[in-house]
């Protein structure tokens, strides 16, 4: 009986009844992340968004995200902070970096017979410029670094015999091959690669073989691993690099290595962290882990400590001279040029070092040039990359260009959307035919007639 009952039963609604609410999506607070993130998708999704201004930008960004809770302020401020809108008020650097002739460079190239020159510029300060025509494809120089620094990520299996202890090429296994060419560490677990990258490496006995009794050079090999441990759990490859240098210095009697790394670009870290859109808890949780690192890195040269300024001067110069995580002499002369001439060819050995080719026909004077960031990237991200990382705002030929394209496109963006504009404002008078009476008003001797727009009573009405 009660299930044929419920089969009768139908539940209506009444037509005065109003249907209940659909929860709306809640409002989000978007983490800054968030927010740039928004932005270049945007710029990847419509390339000519890059030049948008900001109100556009806030509009589109907003458009795919309604439930974001935030103002065009925010965005333009977070933009700005990460180096995301450029303008003459954002910080550089360059003009703080110095330089001096390298010495001892002849022992690398032939400088009478090479293609190039060492000179320097009021501009650009120290770079090379041909010497004679250049022709495409024409090799200009081979060099092997300087100063090798295994990649970070690879010190792990360094420290366990999986990579070489110099160059931080991976190997599966220590060979019966290997073992018989003596290229296994006969006091700690590391090992080489080849013999080649064995006898260059002047620094693993005097940085590691303490830990084992046998007297080093000034270096606590005990703090060196504890060094390393640091770096590799902070993923500061730059710190240890300059502990590399550092050591490298101590141990080189004929104070070359000192020299010639000083020569390089210099700059302290502390000045390109200025540049950097670390909030001020990331920059205050930085400073801390810098200045632990420095306190490490002086037990590791109990006899020689350096100021934490010194440090940061050595990490800063590493980071703005590096290619592959290694330095080199000639090529650290190179400047930038989104329109590069020459290309830089990484050997497939590491320890073999670089190759620079001409990408075109140069001719005799002008200065040699490569990129310092990725040619493919857009105009925005280019500028973004090297005043945060080199200091400056590129103004080359192809940035020029690209800048005056994009205020092309910009302006005629906007005369289109304004054409838009008055013609939708045209149809729309047109379609509604829309007249306005106004009676005529007497005026009263020695009053004035008020304007239309304050007058309390305007009649309007439609043909339709």
């Amino acid at each position: 009986m009660s299930s044929d009952l419920s089969e009768d039963i139908q539940v209506l609604s009444l037509n005065d009844k109003e249907e209940e609410a659909k929860p709306q999506d809640e409002a989000i607070v978007p983490h800054v992340r968030q927010m740039v993130q928004a932005v270049i998708d945007l710029w990847k999704e419509d390339p000519d968004t890059e030049d948008a201004l900001i109100g556009e930008l806030y509009y589109l960004v907003k458009k795919k995200n309604p439930n974001w809770d935030f103002t065009e302020q925010q965005l333009e401020k977070t933009l700005k902070e990460h180096g995301f809108i450029v303008d003459q008020t954002l910080f550089t650097f360059a003009e703080q970096i110095t330089s001096t002739l390298t010495p001892n460079l002849s022992k690398i190239f032939n400088e009478e017979e090479a293609s190039f020159k060492v000179d320097f510029s009021e501009k650009s300060g120290k770079g090379l410029y041909a010497k004679r025509d250049i022709s495409k494809g024409e090799v200009l120089w081979k060099e092997e670094p300087f100063i090798m620094v295994p990649p970070i990520e690879l010190l792990r299996l360094v420290k366990h015999g999986k990579a070489c202890t110099y160059c931080g090429k991976p190997m599966v296994s220590m060979t019966t091959d290997r073992l018989l060419k003596g290229l296994d560490c006969n006091v700690c677990n590391e090992l080489w690669c080849s013999i080649g990258c064995k006898r260059k490496d002047l620094l693993h006995p005097q940085a590691k073989h303490g830990v084992y009794g046998i007297r080093t050079k000034g270096i606590n090999s005990k703090a060196w691993l504890a060094l390393e441990d640091f770096c590799i759990e902070n993923d500061w490859s730059s710190v240890y690099a300059a502990a590399i240098i550092y050591a490298r210095e101590l141990l080189d009697k004929s104070k070359n290595v000192y020299d010639q790394f000083h020569s390089m670009a210099k700059i302290s870290q502390t000045v390109r962290d200025q540049a950097s859109s670390l909030s001020e808890f990331e920059a205050s949780i930085h400073e801390g882990k810098l200045a632990e690192c420095h306190q490490l890195f002086n037990k590791c040269f109990p006899k020689k400590p350096i100021s934490y300024e010194t440090l940061m001067e050595y990490v800063g110069t590493y980071n703005i001279n590096n290619v592959d995580n290694c330095l080199f002499l000639v090529y650290a002369h190179l400047n930038h040029s989104c329109d590069r001439n020459v290309s830089i060819d990484l050997q497939p050995k590491r320890a073999d070092g670089l190759q620079v080719t001409a990408l075109r026909d140069i001719a005799a004077g002008e200065q040699l040039t490569t990129t310092y960031v990725s040619p493919t990237m857009s105009l925005q991200d280019r500028q973004r990359e090297l005043r945060l990382n080199w200091g400056f705002i590129c103004e080359c030929s192809r940035c020029v260009l690209e800048s005056k394209q994009r205020e092309k496109r910009r302006s005629s963006r906007n005369s289109t959307a304004e054409a838009d504009n008055r013609t939708e404002i045209r149809e729309m008078l047109k379609e509604e035919s829309v007249e306005f009476d106004m009676e005529e008003q007497k005026l009263e001797q020695g009053k004035r007639r008020r304007s239309v727009r304050f007058n309390e009573t305007v009649i309007a009405h439609s043909n339709k």
